[in-house]
């Protein structure tokens, strides 16, 4: 078993999330979080991640922004329909 690892960059700023990688491009989305009930947590708004977004999706996700000012914050976020 080898023991090969890679350096991961993240910048996390409020209005954008970057992650870059040595010999690629870096990946670069707009600090919004989508929470769905039927399928995993999407970062960025759905343009920006088209092999996410089906042709198809009629399910609202629940949007998250202000996210990334509350780190820290003992208060808990509370979405825009009142969920936690």
């Amino acid at each position: 078993m080898s023991d090969v690892s890679e350096s991961l960059g993240l910048s996390i700023g409020t209005a954008n999330l970057v992650a870059a990688r040595p010999g690629r491009a870096p990946v670069s989305r707009r600090a919004v979080l989508t929470l769905w009930d039927n399928r995993p947590a999407e970062v960025g708004v759905p343009s920006q991640n088209p092999e996410l977004t089906s042709p198809n999706l009629t399910e609202a996700g629940l949007v998250l922004r202000g996210f990334v000012e509350r780190v820290g914050d003992p208060v808990p976020l509370v979405a825009a329909d009142g969920s936690p």
